[in-house]
């Protein structure tokens, strides 16, 4: 290693390391930025884009070619390296290069031995035999393969464009590390060429700095990080002045003495001085230009509104203030709604649930073409926000309805309306369990909302209730074409991230998706993903200082559905897709002659639900342990009953109203 270092310090020189160092500094207050503003860009990416591109821009700039030219080469060898890095094509674009040297060196052997055993011979001289022809399946195969990635991928681009174009605001996070990356690219090419063909840092610095102030400005970020860019600019300044002038007095033989290392000394003392400076009086600095281009922010279109929310720029929200529904919404996990060492288990009776779909009695006579009655997620909460240790609920306003009140007077033409009649055992508190979102109750009930269209949980004082609510009945053809139009609040809510999250979770959830073309072949990629960790209770607790998805992801690697569900809704998020995390208990054991669904304590979970135009919150299971949920491929089956009247009000017999009707 040490001679390798000693090889390229003679071979570049000391001048030239320090000029790309300071350079790679400056590079590097564009790219902290840019990972700390920009949603779904991490620092190790954006690094890798940045050296490479200087390590480019550095050697066109020694050839003797054209500036044009350079500028082409540079562009088409970075969208290559930025779409493979990216897409995560590294591996099939090596296995494809692979099975076509191996295939065309096929060729050539099979061609000279097929010439061989044509030619004349000596009786000494014998036939190749077994001589097979060159197979090109396999290389055929990787390469189509590999174009339907391409494909996939430059047809999310496109997408994205013409979305933008129509005003609208869409959130890919792969078109957005593509943007980004290239963009980082061209400046980083661009520094470094014109740093040493024309030796002009300022020029060389400015459309990184541009780039940077009007990146947040937009988002409203501190401007702190450009003093690291200054600083370096102030250094490449010294000591491109200082190689000038030895060029100078080298012309007019003057002689001089060597002050290379006094030079780069009081360049570095003076920008370190200038930069303290800067940053104690940014009246007189940063603070101007901030400002300046703040102003022209406040003043831009909805369409570029638009633009900035599509390319992950965007504001980050306050921390909601408590509210109601405190004891259940911080910590959004089923269990005592926390992440701990493992859930405590039992097989205690919680809920009876009665759905009409099927009427009492043996299976072989009251089952319907054979069919099993269907499998339900018994909602009770749901959270919103992920604080890296488990999940909380943003603030909620709670209403108040009374018995047989709709919360919403329509549904959607893909939902069923689902009438389940619930028993609680035991003390098992007022919130109220259901199949989907609930739309009404027969008993007065209470809503907590966090905003229009959307339920944390709901709140009946009763031990038994009857009560309607709406599933989507989706099959996987209508979900791929429900595309990626989301509604504002949707976007606003469940695509945040905290900025504590790793940026190897965010790589893997592009990695994950970035050849899945629809949002809801990406959700089910990242659902497969974690399918494939095995289910188990025993599990330690997470370190203190540790995101607990980036832990479960990248070291555990095990665990239950709390786990699962956590990192699928993080990943979902990190891909482009709203998300959420619902808990409250799994299907339960069917009983053919109560015609009833058994709910024990066991069956305590948590899963995923992911927000779809059109069609609203669907239901995903990461969890291995739990059947995978079965949507048919096309056609939808709706032959279940619903009911056909409205939802009655309860009689309660203690109720005062009541009373006074008995009495009276």
């Amino acid at each position: 290693m040490s001679r390798w270092i000693g090889w390229i310090v003679r071979r570049l020189g000391v001048r030239t390391l320090l000029l790309l160092g300071l350079l790679l500094l400056a590079l590097g207050s564009l790219v902290l930025g840019l990972a700390d503003v920009v949603r779904g860009l991490d620092v190790a990416l954006l690094w890798t884009i940045a050296i490479i591109g200087v390590l480019v821009g550095w050697g066109l700039a020694v050839l003797t070619i054209r500036w044009w030219v350079a500028g082409i080469l540079a562009s088409v060898l970075g969208f290559g390296i930025v779409l493979t890095r990216i897409g995560y094509l590294g591996n099939a674009l090596l296995s494809t290069l692979w099975l076509l040297i191996r295939s065309q060196w096929w060729t050539i052997s099979y061609g000279v031995l097929t010439v061989w055993n044509w030619l004349p011979k000596p009786d000494w001289l014998s036939d190749v035999s077994n001589l097979a022809p060159p197979d090109w399946a396999p290389f055929l195969t990787t390469f189509a393969s590999l174009l339907n990635d391409l494909w996939i991928l430059l047809t999310r681009v496109s997408n994205w464009f013409a979305a933008i174009l129509q005003g609208a605001s869409v959130y890919d996070p792969v078109v957005v590390a593509l943007l980004w990356s290239f963009a980082l690219w061209e400046v980083s090419v661009w520094a470094a060429w014109v740093l040493k063909r024309r030796r002009r840092p300022v020029l060389a610095v400015a459309p990184a700095g541009a780039l940077l102030v009007t990146t947040l400005s937009y988002v409203g970020a501190s401007p702190s990080i450009l003093l690291l860019m200054l600083g370096a600019l102030l250094g490449l300044l010294a000591l491109i002045g200082y190689d000038l002038e030895l060029r100078r007095w080298a012309m007019l033989n003057i002689d001089f003495p060597d002050l290379g290392t006094d030079v780069l000394t009081v360049a570095l003392f003076l920008s370190l001085a200038l930069v303290s400076l800067s940053a104690m009086v940014p009246s007189i600095s940063l603070r101007d230009i901030f400002d300046f281009v703040d102003g022209v922010r406040r003043e831009r279109s909805e369409q570029a509104e638009a633009v900035s929310e599509s390319l992950g720029m965007e504001r980050r929200l306050a921390r909601p203030k408590p509210g109601p529904l405190d004891e259940v919404r911080y910590g959004g996990l089923p269990r005592q709604h926390l992440l701990r060492a493992g859930p405590e288990l039992s097989k205690d009776l919680v809920i009876l649930i009665s759905t009409g779909d099927l009427p009492p009695g043996p299976p072989a006579l009251v089952a319907v073409d054979g069919r099993a009655p269907p499998s339900y997620y018994w909602r009770g909460l749901t959270y919103d926000i992920y604080n890296g240790r488990g999940w909380q609920a943003s603030q909620t306003e709670i209403k108040a309805y009374q018995a047989g009140q709709p919360i919403v007077t329509t549904t959607l033409p893909t939902q069923r309306i689902v009438r389940q009649e619930v028993v609680i055992a035991g003390d098992k508190g007022d919130l109220l369990y259901a199949a989907g979102s609930v739309l009404a109750v027969d008993h007065n009930y209470h809503v907590g909302w966090r905003s229009y269209q959307d339920v944390f949980g709901v709140i009946v004082e009763a031990k038994s209730y009857r009560v309607d609510s709406a599933i989507p009945v989706v099959s996987e053809e209508m979900l791929r074409a429900a595309g990626s139009d989301y509604p504002a609040w949707v976007m606003a809510r469940y695509l945040a991230l905290p900025d504590t999250v790793p940026s190897r979770v965010l790589s893997l959830a592009r990695d994950l998706t970035a050849t899945a073309s629809t949002p809801y072949d990406r959700a089910v990629a990242i659902e497969t993903y974690l399918r494939k960790f095995p289910y188990t209770l025993n599990v330690s607790v997470p370190p203190s200082d540790r995101d607990v998805v980036d832990y479960f992801l990248f070291n555990l690697q095990r665990g239950y559905c709390d786990y699962y569900a956590s990192a699928m809704v993080v990943l979902a998020r990190a891909a482009g897709l709203p998300a959420r995390l619902a808990v409250g208990y799994a299907s339960g054991y069917y009983d053919w002659q109560s015609a009833r669904y058994i709910v024990t304590a066991d069956k305590a979970h948590a899963w995923v639900e992911v927000y779809f135009p059109q069609y609203g919150w669907v239901t995903f299971e990461p969890t291995s342990a739990f059947d995978t949920i079965n949507r048919a491929p096309t056609a939808v089956d709706l032959t279940w009953s619903e009911p056909s009247e409205a939802l009655e009000p309860a009689i309660d017999w203690w109720d005062v109203s009541a009373w006074d009707w008995w009495v009276g």
